[in-house]
């Protein structure tokens, strides 16, 4: 990613200011004194680049740009060391301009409607003004309303296209309803960059330092270029109310201790349409995204609003928890081509909370968990997490590489998902829709006996037209009541379409299972299932722990993948008033190849419905000399075959035809 070239400030008669120019004695050894003094001259110059030299500083408080525009701070070979708990870069919030109500926003709407607002006094704004709207409404899926009246709250930032009278056409849609004291206000341009160099903290200080060291609060054009992040006790960069900042820095050593209130964020972003460039590693996140809560009505307003459209890639190694995470209320965040190895104590190398978010190729490897997609409903979120798209994932961590917490809706499209130790890909629980070709592939581990790849706790999934392979190589022999897919919960669970593979499944007891503990229905309706081990044998194909035979009467193809190519083909050796199993597959015919032998003869019991009208069941005896195979008549049993039942000798075959109603005779 390139940011370099997003703007250059006006240069004028100060050049470039040396900070040298400007250390006092007085100042203690404190180089932030000498920065703040060297960017008001520049200033006072009409612009310029203020030049920190490469070297060694120290610093004990902070320098503010929040009243300048056009500054340049090029700090490429300084290292600077923090010697006291405060923050050493910050801009201060902006002074808003023309603050003035405005009519509500219907979010609900076409794309043109969602783009114009009506304002009190549009004389007051001019294209390519920079706005914000504000509401008071509470944001989509975010936590709980604080008990002092604070909430998280709506906002929305945009550059006006055209004014006509008191209507203003923004340069984009808004998302969301703004219904509840909607109000807009003009930020100011300010235009800031930081170049190069390198910013820490002394060591010793875990128990009550938490300083960040660079803020910038309401910037409207902001680039930070090629930082070096070395030790801190919080999150190294916070952007707060920012409008399209670029970022691109390193970050490692950042102390992470919640129960202390000490975050190890890299970059904790909670601006518009970011573009991030991120290197990370010993952190909490490499990236995260925050949104706070505010009262209602605030003068705040760079405060409103969740953290929307960033885009964001890098490679995070050795994290504490989630090396790219988005917390609740986040929106349209890309994580494209991210890389996450190492860590995670908890939670997994991917954190997805709030909407729309997307993960471009994801990689995540050596590590505990991979991509984890939640709902914090144990915080007061009743909004799912949805919208969420996984593209082409390539996921190889010791346990869970693809989970949910609470209700989700998100997407899968293509990919590759590994355990190294788990059994148990993970839980999957909301709607899920399956795309492309998805690999699953278990691991060996002390969960692998009666373990399924997939668990669907109360998930409706939808894999039509996609194929799902469960590569089982990794189970183990002697593994007991190993299966690929199950169904538990309360309320229901659901395999919809696609193609089911099971793959090196010597070990593989069945690929559907019902689990004991589920009180809710379960229906497995795949319109395909490959199998390597189980050929021909229904017995194995489909088990069922819990209620018998439920969930498992849908029409599916069944083909196996072990060289001999059966294709709705059953083998069995027929009992007394035997029931046709897993009869109503899709396939166009189905044979049963049954088989009378042990000294008495034997007769079907009622064939079960037929998928659709035209399938053929060709039932195909292959009985013992003076034994007999009977095929009863009548509509108790499912069939019409001209008023008698029909017996079958030695090695004769009976074909029928699926009428709507009835099996009848064919010819």
């Amino acid at each position: 990613m390139t940011l370099g070239a997003h703007y250059r400030p006006k240069m004028s008669d100060a050049g470039d200011v040396s900070v040298r120019r400007f250390i006092s004695a007085a100042d203690g050894g404190d180089i932030s004194f000498a920065v703040q003094r060297a960017v008001a001259y520049a200033d006072s110059k009409g612009g310029g680049v203020v030049r920190i030299p490469p070297g060694l500083y120290t610093g004990a408080s902070y320098f503010d740009l929040g009243g300048y525009n056009n500054v340049v701070i090029d700090a490429t070979g300084a290292s600077v060391t923090m010697e006291a708990a405060t923050t050493f870069f910050r801009v201060a919030p902006p002074v808003w301009e023309e603050v003035q109500a405005a009519a509500a926003v219907d979010g609900d709407d076409f794309w043109g409607p969602r783009k114009t607002v009506t304002v009190t006094d549009g004389s007051a704004f001019a294209v390519n003004d920079l706005v914000k709207l504000c509401a008071d409404d509470k944001q989509r899926c975010t936590r709980a309303a604080g008990a002092d009246g604070t909430d998280y709250r709506r906002g929305w930032m945009a550059v006006v296209e055209a004014v006509a009278g008191n209507v203003l056409t923004l340069d984009r849609p808004c998302p969301w309803d703004m219904d509840t004291n909607v109000r807009i206000a003009r930020m100011p341009r300010r235009r800031i960059e930081w170049r190069g160099g390198m910013i820490g903290y002394e060591l010793g200080h875990e128990a009550d330092w938490r300083p960040t060291p660079m803020i910038a609060n309401g910037v409207s054009d902001l680039l930070i270029d090629g930082v070096d992040i070395e030790h801190t006790y919080n999150a190294a960069i916070s952007l707060v109310g920012c409008f399209g900042a670029r970022v691109r820095a390193s970050g490692r050593d950042l102390r992470n201790m919640e129960t202390n209130e000490q975050f190890g964020y890299l970059l904790n972003d909670g601006s518009y349409f970011t573009r991030a460039e991120l290197n990370g590693g010993r952190n909490r996140h490499c990236y995260t995204t925050n949104m706070p809560r505010i009262a209602a009505d605030s003068a705040q307003i760079e405060l409103y609003g969740a953290t929307y459209g960033a885009l964001v890639t890098g490679q995070c190694h050795g994290n504490s928890q989630a090396a790219w995470d988005t917390h609740h209320g986040a929106e349209n965040v890309t994580f494209a081509n991210c890389v996450a190895s190492g860590g995670t104590t908890g939670g997994g190398q991917f954190v997805v909370r709030g909407v729309a978010h997307r993960l471009i190729n994801p990689q995540a490897y050596n590590g505990k968990n991979g991509i984890l997609i939640y709902t914090e409903e144990e915080k007061g979120v009743t909004e799912p997490t949805n919208g969420i798209i996984v593209q082409g994932a390539d996921v190889d961590v010791d346990q869970y590489p693809l989970y949910t917490l609470g209700e989700t809706d998100f997407e899968v499209r293509g990919g590759c998902f590994r355990s190294r130790k788990s059994g148990n890909i993970g839980n999957l629980k909301g709607k899920v829709r399956l795309r492309g070709d998805v690999t699953f592939r278990p691991g060996v581990g002390s969960n692998v006996n009666g373990a399924r790849a997939i668990r669907l706790d109360d998930a409706i999934v939808d894999a039509r037209h996609s194929r799902v392979i469960f590569d089982l190589q990794d189970i183990p022999v002697g593994a007991s009541q190993y299966g690929a897919i199950t169904g538990l919960g309360a309320a229901a669970s659901a395999w919809n379409g696609g193609e089911v593979v099971t793959t090196n499944d010597a070990n593989m007891t069945a690929v559907f299972y019902k689990e004991a503990a589920a009180t809710g229905t379960v229906i497995m309706k795949p319109e395909k299932i490959v199998t390597q081990k189980l050929g021909a044998n229904y017995k194995i194909n489909c088990q069922i722990t819990g209620s018998t035979g439920v969930g498992f009467a849908a029409p599916w193809d069944w083909r196996a993948d072990d060289w001999s190519w059966h294709s709705g083909y059953i083998e069995v050796t027929v009992t007394a008033d035997y029931l046709i199993p897993l009869l109503r597959r899709g396939n166009r015919e189905v044979i049963v190849r049954a088989y009378v032998n042990g000294g008495a003869s034997k007769t079907l019991g009622a064939l079960p419905l037929g998928t659709y009208v035209g399938q053929v069941l060709t039932i195909s005896a292959v009985v013992d000399s003076g034994l007999t195979l009977t095929v009863p008549n009548g509509a108790a049993f499912n069939t019409a075959l001209g008023g008698s039942d029909v017996v079958l000798s030695g090695e004769q075959a009976l074909r029928l035809m699926w009428h709507g109603t009835r099996w009848t005779r064919a010819a």
